[in-house]
């Protein structure tokens, strides 16, 4: 074995058998000579150190000190989660110097704020002098700043893409997931969803989780390619097992539904936890609700509120949908209607569309504001138009009832009850049910087609549904008599806490 080492400038090299001892003595060698301020043995020393990151740290700091730029940088970024103010001075020295990751480092560190004061503006000056210089990371970050206008810089997804392009080209795989997101929506490129395939294929073969993590989302649902269910779940147990949060989140959901896996509520709870713990907020919603329903974990409502209020404060919205919702009907925090109304516009306001429907309902019903079935409405259609199925039903019931300043349209409300049904809102098909069972409004009853849909909204996992249509089972109205199902069905009804139903049994 032949082991180089550099001691005051100069070469020596020490011919010697396999063998601990001779890679000691060299070690010691090197140390002697970093004791005499030798910076290239001092950086020599960390490129060695294997068993004790510490220790790897001191070596870099004195072959930083020592003049030694290239460890600057990598001084700073083994700093910079224990000592970033130390850390923000190293990259700062390597940059100065001219080692350019190490202006990428100081940029990160500057958008941040993190051990220096925050500055966007220079951040993006930072990663552009790195960028030019072709360090490929820093026309990613290049790339982040131009995409959403950050920094000064004027938001343009066309540049953006061709800085993610020359990034992922360049070797960094996260350009690649950039890109490809942008294929996948079409901003800047033109949408592709098989592009945005490939690229996050890239991006996670070269180590990037966030590309694994998304390629996995259109393994799931069969985007630009073949589906893929039991890869998709390789994936993200792949790049939840490396801290991405939203991943874990995203299992976790998968074990609670029992899709493409066996249903674990324990498991899911588990995989929301560690995301919550790990700052993805969504993931501290979905454990709340665990919390909230006692599935999967004991049923706690304060510590649920206190899940929802997290997230919340941190700007997931759907948290404050959640709390507001426990502040409505005081469900182990104050039934306080003025500050779940306060919750629900937040949301709303920020485009969490199951907070516009909620703050509907209390506009339509005038709990913490006056009542104003106008402005319920148009609370309705907003959540409605974005795919909350609850606010087409509840905008249904509005035009059907026509109050307020609001028309009647019978004709409309059966099209948002149809909708809503269609996409499993149980609510809509009961409420449609009860519309053509008893027809009026302009709407001729139809037993059997109400029948149809009472069943289909007990299945889905509405109560009032199966309730419904045990009374036409009992009566042999729409469906063939059968008491015994009838019996069976309030039951049913009656344990998912439909009161009426354990009354009627």
């Amino acid at each position: 074995m032949v082991i180089a080492i550099v001691v005051g400038g100069v070469a020596h090299v020490a011919r010697a058998q396999e063998g601990a001892a001779e890679a000691e003595r060299a070690i010691t060698l090197l140390e002697r000579a970093c004791e005499d301020d030798d910076a290239a043995a001092c950086e020599a020393l960390a490129d060695r150190e294997e068993s004790d990151p510490r220790q790897r740290i001191v070596w870099l700091g004195r072959a930083c000190e020592g003049g030694r730029l290239a460890a600057c940088e990598r001084w700073g970024a083994a700093l910079r989660e224990s000592d970033a103010e130390r850390a923000a001075s190293a990259f700062r020295r390597a940059c100065d110097g001219g080692v350019l990751p190490a202006c990428n480092g100081l940029g990160l560190m500057h958008e941040d704020g993190a051990g220096i004061a925050r500055d966007v503006e220079r951040a993006l000056a930072l990663f552009r002098r790195a960028c030019e210089g072709g360090v490929a990371l820093a026309c990613n970050n290049v790339g982040r700043f131009v995409e959403d206008g950050i920094g000064g810089a004027r938001a343009d997804a066309v540049a953006a893409a061709a800085l993610y392009q020359r990034a992922c080209e360049g070797g960094a795989p996260v350009g690649c997931n950039n890109l490809g997101l942008l294929h996948e929506e079409g901003r800047g490129v033109a949408q592709d969803p098989t592009r945005a395939r490939e690229l996050y294929e890239r991006a996670c073969e070269g180590g990037a989780m966030l590309g694994c993590y998304h390629l996995a989302i259109v393994l799931d649902e069969g985007r630009g390619g073949p589906r893929d269910a039991r890869r998709a779940t390789e994936l993200l147990t792949r790049s939840c097992s490396e801290e991405v949060a939203i991943a874990c989140t995203t299992l976790g959901a998968r074990f609670e539904a029992g899709r493409g896996v066996m249903q674990d509520l324990a498991q899911a709870s588990a995989l929301y936890s560690r995301a919550c713990n790990e700052e993805d907020r969504l993931g501290c919603v979905a454990l709340g609700s665990m919390m909230q329903d006692g599935r999967g974990v004991p049923r706690d409502l304060v510590g649920a509120a206190r899940l929802f209020a997290h997230a919340c404060d941190a700007g997931e919205l759907a948290g404050c949908t959640r709390l507001g919702l426990m502040h409505q009907s005081g469900e182990g925090v104050e039934e306080d209607a003025g500050r779940a109304v306060t919750l629900f516009r937040r949301a709303c306001e920020g485009g969490e569309l199951r907070g516009c429907n909620s703050l509907g309902f209390m506009f339509e019903r005038g709990l913490g504001v006056s009542t104003d079935a106008v402005r319920a409405r148009d609370l309705y259609a907003r959540a409605c138009d974005g795919g909350v199925l609850r606010g087409c039903s509840n905008l249904a019931v509005l035009h059907l009832r026509g109050e307020g300043g609001v028309p009647q349209d019978a004709a409309r409300a059966v099209a948002l009850f149809e909708r809503a049904c269609d996409g499993r809102n149980g609510l809509a098909c009961t409420n449609l049910g009860a519309l053509v069972e008893s027809g009026g409004a302009g709407i001729a009853a139809d037993p059997a087609r109400a029948a149809s849909l009472y069943r289909r909204a007990c299945e889905i996992g509405h109560a009032r549904g199966c309730a419904q249509l045990a009374e036409m089972l009992d009566a042999g109205r729409g469906v063939p008599r059968d008491a015994e199902r009838a019996s069976a069905l309030r039951a049913q009804a009656c344990g998912q806490g439909y009161e009426r139903a354990c009354v009627s049994r």
